[in-house]
């Protein structure tokens, strides 16, 4: 009983613990003096953002069994593009090096080597916050000599923007083996590859003409997006704690903005 509410308590004191700036910020698709932010820039936006919030700890590709079940802490450092101008125009009250994502990460196994799971996501010093929901299958898993193969597919919304709505959906392929070290801890290496589809819009943007009182209203209408990364990393596993690692590497960095590295820190039973 004590492991199963430390698995709870714990991430949910690190997620609150994440860190706060005094005013939060909220991305702008407006400009007093430019005006709406052009399509182009909009969808280089919006996939960064995408890419920042989804679920990401992709993990082995095998599956915890039918009892299994954790939750873990997944703290994300994505590497965007902190000098490009739409950056600039979206958050001009401050300079990003980076996007730092925190987690919530829970995962129940069921029969046939399924796994269903969610995430609540909460972009640092920001007013984004995110939901999402995944599902896994291993169609090969626990033959001594093969590896394990698997799918995982998800969507998620990030909330909380003025501005943004987004939707994404993706679907990750994976291949691991577990490797036991000295008989204490087990080592899983993996490798895969991440297809994600994001729809991004606008809500209503209210626009001030110079000399006019009244505002004008805008849209910016539904841009669809597909991405792809590659993915590597490698989860510990010794008695009922894990620690994890994945890279999610980007093949194109025109159709792709942003690379994601994540830790991820939990119990398992």
């Amino acid at each position: 009983m004590n492991r199963i509410i430390t698995s709870i308590v714990v991430p949910l004191i690190l997620l609150a613990a994440s860190p706060a700036n005094a005013v939060n910020f909220d991305v702008r698709l407006v400009d007093e003096q430019k005006g709406v932010m052009e399509v182009a820039d909009f969808s280089s936006l919006s996939m960064a953002i995408a890419l920042a919030m989804q679920p990401r700890w992709s993990g082995p590709a095998s599956t915890m069994g039918s009892r299994g079940f954790d939750i873990g802490y997944n703290f994300i450092q994505n590497s965007i593009d902190g000098d490009a101008q739409y950056w600039k125009d979206a958050v001009p009250e401050r300079t990003l090096n980076g996007l730092q994502t925190s987690q919530i990460h829970f995962r129940k196994g069921l029969p046939y080597s399924f796994e269903l799971g969610g995430t609540v996501s909460s972009l640092h010093e920001s007013r984004l916050y995110g939901v999402g929901f995944e599902l896994k299958w291993a169609f090969v898993e626990s033959f001594k000599y093969a590896p394990d193969f698997g799918v995982r597919t998800h969507v998620s919304t990030t909330l909380g923007s003025r501005d943004l709505s987004l939707l994404n959906a993706g679907v990750d392929s994976l291949l691991s083996k577990s490797l036991g070290l000295g008989g204490i801890m087990q080592a899983t290496p993996f490798v895969g590859y991440s297809w994600c589809y994001t729809q991004a819009r606008s809500h209503v943007l209210g626009i001030t003409q110079p000399g006019e009182v009244e505002l004008d209203t805008d849209i910016i209408d539904a841009e669809h997006m597909l991405s792809g990364r590659l993915l590597m990393g490698v989860l510990l596993h010794a008695s009922w704690a894990e620690l994890g690692f994945e890279a999610a590497i980007p093949v194109s960095k025109r159709n792709t903005p942003i690379s994601s590295y994540t830790m991820r820190l939990g119990p398992q039973f």
